[in-house]
């Protein structure tokens, strides 16, 4: 936290304005904690197969014929499962072997390095608002309550950690006022972390190093840290491929040049806007879109406009789209959203106080509407979790830690089931939360007498058993959904409710 203080005392700011900064500072942290805690699962199949699952690699759960095509190919970079593997090796020295709380860490890191970035970024707003008060609280504000930035910053991902390494990176080099050669190769450090995350946050690298670059500034110790981390980047890839590699082209050989990434299919230019609005929360994704693109316009010269527009762009004029492409310049849509409705700073570039029409009662009005939503999601997507089924295999785990003879070893914790292998999701397996005891069993009717005998696990992913015998004999363990919301209507039977059901040998006959 060093450079923190040097920034206190440099920052012409007051102490009630330091009070108030540390205030919501806490807050967010609050946030930030609890959305780790509860945030199970994993929001992208790629942030499990590709970085969970290459770490379960190293510590011995995940076969290497079951990871993901980018290991065979050699592109993926193993900086980030390299990072968890570390997590989960230290844990096990600790006598820690449970791989959910292994997770959790995963998640805490991912969350304290997002948290790590706001607090560098509200640095930045004495440099961008140095004349308004009122607009640099309002900045603080959004950016440490804004809906989305707890639950992406939980997110043990590539998009997620590069976004909040690039813009600790970035802050670090505006902070950096005095040219300080180890603050300088600390944010290279951070910039390059970030392309060894995501490669394609080379470009907007490339935009931060083209905008320091016009603006005179030496750059050399920040240049400096970003190749000591892609020289370790190689040996990192070294260490998970077992051989020298080059995986930045071997990304772009099979993305570009081979176009495989054409494979998993395409959208318009305009596919953004569709996936702001059906894909976040609605109004309040789309809303922030606007305000970016707007802000962009409206400030040309500012860094955060030349850092994210070329990333923008690469990413726009590739056909295969997703929203989460876009998340590390969400990580700073929050301040570009206080710049869009701001007027220009008395600098070049600077940021002065709200533009006249947002006074009015109407603009008033739609303010209080965007707050209350805003509130709304960022409670539930505080407390929900990401993926029901992780929490599914934690139920399994958790009968088998209870169960001393299959802990021991003396017998197999064996899984019936009529609808598929529960740890094969989209044709790979899972293994880094597979236990090692268990056996799943497919059948494909249940007879009308027990044939399995003293009793048996079994495996469903419909709400409910179908009446009969079955429904008597089997008593619900663990359901990814609670049982009271069946008073919402029959819509249960149509979605997948993985259950796991304790089925006795004979009737209940109660």
């Amino acid at each position: 936290m060093g450079f923190i203080s040097i920034s206190k005392s440099r920052l012409n700011w007051s102490e009630s304005e330091w009070r108030f900064l540390w205030r919501w500072l806490f807050v967010s942290l609050g946030f930030h904690l609890l959305t780790a805690y509860f945030s199970v699962g994993y929001h992208s199949p790629d942030e499990h197969f590709q970085i969970v699952e290459f770490a379960g690699y190293k510590l011995g759960l995940t076969p290497l014929k079951d990871l993901a095509i980018e290991f065979s190919e050699r592109m993926r970079p193993w900086m980030l499962p390299a990072i968890c593997t570390g997590i989960a090796n230290f844990l096990q020295i600790i006598g820690i072997q449970n791989p959910f709380t292994w997770a959790l860490c995963f998640r805490l890191f991912a969350s304290l390095m997002g948290w790590l970035s706001c607090v560098v970024l509200t640095l930045c707003l004495q440099e961008w608002i140095p004349n308004s008060k009122r607009t640099r609280r309002t900045a603080i504000l959004v950016l440490l309550l804004i809906w989305f930035l707890p639950v992406l910053h939980a997110r043990p991902s590539s998009e997620n950690l590069a976004g909040s390494s690039f813009l600790i990176g970035l802050g670090l080099m505006v902070l950096n006022r005095s040219l300080s050669v180890w603050l300088g190769v600390l944010a290279g450090i951070f910039l390059g972390l970030s392309f060894e995350f995501r490669f394609q946050m080379g470009f907007a690298v490339a935009g931060l190093v083209a905008w320091w670059v016009f603006q005179r500034k030496s750059i050399v110790a920040s240049v400096l840290g970003f190749l000591f981390i892609f020289a370790l980047g190689r040996m990192v890839d070294a260490w998970g491929y077992g051989e020298w590699v080059f995986s930045p082209w071997r990304y772009i050989d099979y993305n570009l040049i081979r176009n495989q990434v054409s494979i998993y299919g395409s959208a318009p230019w305009w596919d953004i806007f569709r996936m702001s609005f059906t894909e976040s929360w609605p109004f309040l994704g789309t809303m922030l879109l606007c305000s970016v693109l707007l802000a962009w316009i409206r400030f040309p010269t500012h860094i955060l406009t030349w850092s994210y527009v070329p990333l923008f762009l690469i990413h726009e004029w590739i056909a295969h789209k997703e929203l989460r492409f876009f998340f590390p310049i969400a990580m700073a849509a929050p301040v570009l959203f206080v710049m869009s409705f701001s007027r220009q700073g008395l600098q070049h570039g600077q940021v002065g106080g709200p533009l006249p029409w947002t006074k009015s009662k109407v603009v008033r009005g739609v303010w209080k509407f965007l707050l209350l939503n805003n509130f709304l999601a960022l409670i539930v997507l505080t407390f929900m979790p990401f993926s029901r089924i992780v929490q599914f295999y934690e139920g399994v785990y958790k009968e088998i830690q209870s169960n001393t003879e299959v802990v021991t070893g003396k017998r197999d914790f064996d899984l019936y089931t009529l609808d598929g292998d529960p740890y094969n999701v989209l044709g790979t397996q899972i293994g880094f939360y597979r236990p090692a005891q268990l056996r799943v069993h497919m059948v494909k009717q249940l007879p009308e007498s027990p044939v399995f005998g003293g009793g048996f696990w079994f495996f469903s992913n419909h709400f409910e058993l179908p009446p009969g015998k079955w429904k008597q004999r089997c008593e619900l363990r663990f359901q990814t959904l609670p049982s009271w919301i069946k008073v919402f209507g029959s819509w249960l039977d149509r979605v997948n409710v993985w259950s796991l059901y304790r089925c006795r040998a004979t009737l209940n006959r109660e």
